[in-house]
């Protein structure tokens, strides 16, 4: 007698038929079946006709702003997309871990995450790191714990 592993799939949920489908995969191939809601019109568009929020893509490559309630403000880039980073931020907060300057900062404070990206789709590392400099020293966000990318002396006045 051989023993399979507990094998499951995901089918999709179309009413009773899928109860049907999963009894026969149980009793004829010993599979576990679990429903997933499939795709539909309604699901993927807005009243509007337009692609819901998340099925537009995240912008990757950014440098970005935020404020604090005390009206302080902190400058930031990332290779990845932008939700992946703020996450990391708010997972920081929760474990009030100093990975991030806006945990330090925010002990008695919240930052309201109104996000403004400055620049998007910079995926070159150096050139995102030149412009979130540039933004440091434009905007001079007291959160930041330090400026980037050092500028030479005569550039500074370029970009303010």
């Amino acid at each position: 007698m051989v023993q399979t592993i507990p094998f499951t799939i995901s089918i999709p949920y179309i009413g009773s038929t899928s109860h049907h489908i999963c009894r026969l995969l149980k009793q004829q191939a010993n599979i576990d079946a679990t429903f997933q809601r499939g795709n539909t019109i309604q699901n993927l568009l807005q009243a509007t006709g337009r692609l819901t929020a998340s099925q537009k893509p995240e912008p990757a490559g950014v440098v970005f702003h935020t404020e604090c309630d005390c009206s302080d403000s902190y400058v930031g880039e990332t290779s990845r997309p932008l939700i992946h980073r703020l996450k990391e931020h708010q997972t920081s907060i929760r474990k009030q871990d100093s990975k991030s300057a806006i945990v330090d900062h925010i002990r008695d404070h919240a930052i309201n995450w109104n996000i403004k990206i400055l620049e998007k789709n910079q995926s070159h590392y150096k050139i995102r790191k030149l412009l979130e400099a540039l933004h440091i020293m434009k905007i001079e966000p007291a959160i930041n714990r330090d400026e980037g990318y050092q500028i030479l002396l005569a550039y500074p006045h370029l970009f303010k």
